[in-house]
């Protein structure tokens, strides 16, 4: 340690603080030293103020860039709460007008069953009548055949057994009956 002092005084009688610098070098440096703090000073009065409302507005835009893209995403969570909310609605809608659609579509199947039913009793219904009237129809038209055969078999009875003048007397007897 004491070498060094030693060398530290000898450097300041040659005119070197340390070794291999002069004097003036370090006069230069401390002026330099000097001029920058004495810069900084001034630069500091000068630019503290503009330069602290820049950063400050800077960070009011920044802050409310923030708020403005908070605000948004809440708009934008709101808008899909929204669309969520019409997107179930019309789900709901959607299912109520297909249980309409299937309702009618059944009450038309019913309605159409109950006329095909109908369409299907007034057929029933005609086709007992013309049974009916068939049947009436071919037990006038049976009546009629036993008459014409009763009254064939008469006649070939009677024939045998009715000589020609009873016949004809007979006859003229019905005749003059049936135009009374």
């Amino acid at each position: 340690m004491l070498e060094l002092q030693m060398l530290a005084v000898a450097s300041l009688i040659d005119g070197y603080v340390f070794p291999g610098i002069g004097l003036p070098t370090v006069i230069q440096a401390a002026v330099n030293l000097l001029s920058v703090f004495v810069l900084f000073i001034i630069l500091r009065f000068l630019l503290h103020k503009p330069v602290s409302e820049f950063l400050q507005r800077r960070a009011e835009r920044i802050d409310g860039g923030l708020k403005f893209a908070e605000d948004e995403r809440a708009a934008a969570a709101l808008l899909k709460a929204e669309y969520e909310g019409k997107v179930k609605e019309i789900e709901r809608e959607k299912h109520e007008i297909i249980e309409a659609a299937r309702q009618i579509s059944a009450d038309k199947s019913r309605e159409s069953e109950a006329k095909a039913r109908s369409e299907a009793d007034n057929i029933r219904v005609k086709a007992m009548k013309e049974i009916e009237s068939e049947k009436e129809r071919a037990s006038g038209e049976l009546k009629q055949t036993v008459i014409e055969v009763s009254a064939a078999m008469v006649a070939k009875f009677l024939d045998k057994t009715i000589d020609d003048a009873t016949h004809e007397q007979l006859f003229n007897e019905t005749m003059a009956e049936l135009k009374i």
